[in-house]
């Protein structure tokens, strides 16, 4: 699983409501669209974070290169100070961070432990 993070920095705020409730209700259309929910900045209300979670990464990024997609995002960039960020973030475990910090010394534990060491 994923999460998808966009901000966006408004110049504009009219419309942004009506246009994120018709890219997530488009969204909510697509394989592998799991959920989604909607941030505003609590010191600055122009700055809006869409925080999605898709089920892999191949169902996000065939959903961001759809022309639908493509053609909404281009309407709300009229309305932004600047292009929107875009960051993917991969859900994982505690044991898979772990994985992360140290690969070898995970897997030599992994081993000993189902060895009955």
């Amino acid at each position: 699983m994923i999460r998808v993070l966009i901000d966006r920095k408004l110049k504009k705020r009219e419309h942004i409501s009506k246009l994120i409730r018709q890219i997530r209700i488009a969204a909510m259309a697509q394989q592998g669209y799991i959920s989604s929910e909607t941030l505003v900045n609590t010191e600055d209300k122009g700055n809006i974070t869409v925080i999605s979670t898709w089920a892999n990464v191949e169902s996000w990024e065939k959903w961001k290169a759809s022309e639908q997609r493509v053609a909404m995002d281009r309407e709300i960039g009229t309305l932004l100070e600047h292009p929107e960020v875009i960051r993917t973030y991969q859900i994982i475990s505690t044991e898979e961070m772990e994985f992360l910090e140290d690969p070898e010394g995970w897997l030599q534990q992994r081993e000993r432990h189902s060895l009955g060491g």
